[in-house]
């Protein structure tokens, strides 16, 4: 399994990915660029990576190409169990993908 990111923002932009693809935004890329802040390339950047890593598969090429969930679902994270709460895990981590 894939951890998702490395930093909070690659894997709050990782995840922001996923939710368009999952609502059928074709249009995301350049949405999540004004969103985040972050140019047109970093985002393909994050789609690329999310490809390479089986979480989205694409069709067509360049301006026609549109991005589907694609086989990997899970990704992996530990938690100290110290004051763990489970329903602000799922709210946290899970609940917009």
């Amino acid at each position: 399994m894939a951890l998702i990111g490395k930093n909070l923002k690659s894997i709050d932009i990782r995840l922001s990915i996923l939710s368009q693809v999952r609502a059928g935004n074709h249009g995301f890329i350049r949405d999540l660029s004004e969103q985040y802040k972050i140019s047109v390339q970093a985002v393909h950047r994050h789609v690329n990576w999310l490809e390479s890593e089986g979480f989205l598969r694409s069709q067509g090429k360049t301006k026609g190409k549109k991005y589907f969930l694609g086989e990997n679902r899970a990704q992996e994270k530990y938690y100290s169990i110290a004051g763990l709460e489970e329903h602000i895990v799922y709210q946290t981590d899970f609940a917009h993908v």
